[in-house]
C-alpha cells in the first residue's frame, strides 16, 4: 500500500511539474526570443514539441477558449505549423540559419484578459521576413496562442 501511495505522489508531482513546464515568459520583450527559438528548432523538434510552446485548452482559461473547442484549437495550430513548414520551403528558409533582426508588439485588454499581438523580424539570407503572433497574459506569464503569416519582406543590401 505504502509503495502504491509513493508511486501516485510522484506521478502527481510529475504531472505538476510537466503542466507548468509551459514557456510562459513575464516580459512582452522576450515574447520575440521565445518565437525566435522556436523557428529555429522547428526543423529539429517534433510537432508535439512545437505544440508545448503554447498554451493548450485544457490549461487555458475558459474566456479564451470559450469560442473554440478542443480540437478546433489543435487543428488551427496544426495548420499554421504546416503552413509555416511549407511557406519556408518555398522560400527557402534554412530555420537554423535565421538572425535576429526585431520584435514590435501591441498590448490590448478586452473581454478575455490582456493579450500581447505581435511581429517578429528576422533575416535570411539578406532578405528580411516577418511572423505574427499571439499571446495570452495568464497566471503572470504570456502564453503563446498563435504563430503565423510568414511574410517576405525586401533583400537586403
Amino acid at each position: 500500500m505504502k509503495k502504491i501511495f509513493i508511486a501516485l505522489l510522484l506521478f502527481v508531482v510529475f504531472q505538476s511539474f510537466t503542466s507548468c513546464s509551459n514557456n510562459g515568459v513575464t516580459e512582452p520583450e522576450e515574447i520575440g526570443e521565445q518565437v525566435f527559438e522556436i523557428l529555429k528548432n522547428i526543423t529539429t523538434d517534433s510537432k508535439q514539441e512545437y505544440f508545448e510552446n503554447f498554451l493548450s485548452v485544457e490549461s487555458g482559461t475558459k474566456e479564451y477558449f470559450s469560442s473554440l473547442t478542443s480540437e478546433e484549437y489543435y487543428e488551427k495550430m496544426d495548420k499554421n505549423y504546416n503552413r509555416i513548414k511549407a511557406e519556408a520551403g518555398e522560400t527557402g528558409i534554412k530555420w537554423k540559419e535565421i538572425e535576429y533582426l526585431d520584435f514590435t508588439y501591441r498590448i490590448n485588454s478586452g473581454d478575455v484578459g490582456k493579450e500581447c499581438w505581435g511581429e517578429l523580424f528576422f533575416q535570411y539570407d539578406n532578405t528580411s521576413y516577418s511572423i505574427k503572433t499571439r499571446s495570452f497574459f495568464y497566471k503572470n506569464t504570456y502564453r503563446l496562442t498563435n504563430i503565423y503569416d510568414l511574410d517576405r519582406y525586401k533583400k537586403i543590401d
